[in-house]
């Protein structure tokens, strides 16, 4: 995906019981998650309609779901080629 140039404005309390917004680029980890723009967001959510967009990832030959780390999300088939 091309850099996208827009803002995110992100809600949060503080420990103290403030609470503020605060503006972040498009794409950045922001409380665990990475946060996108609307227009961001509807792109992933067609071209990965699984959910996953922290790692995106993609569906192998054998149509299981392969992206994130470690060998919980490799498929088992492609191992054994």
């Amino acid at each position: 995906m091309e850099k996208c140039t827009n803002t995110v404005n992100v809600y949060r309390v503080h420990e103290d019981h403030s609470d503020s917004i605060t503006e972040y680029p498009c794409g950045k980890w922001v409380g665990g998650e990475k946060r996108y723009c609307d227009e961001c967001l509807e792109k992933l959510q067609k071209q990965y309609p699984q959910g996953w967009t922290g790692y995106a990832g993609d569906t192998c030959k054998h149509g299981v779901y392969v992206g994130g780390c470690g060998i919980d999300y490799m498929c088992p088939q492609c191992e054994m080629e």
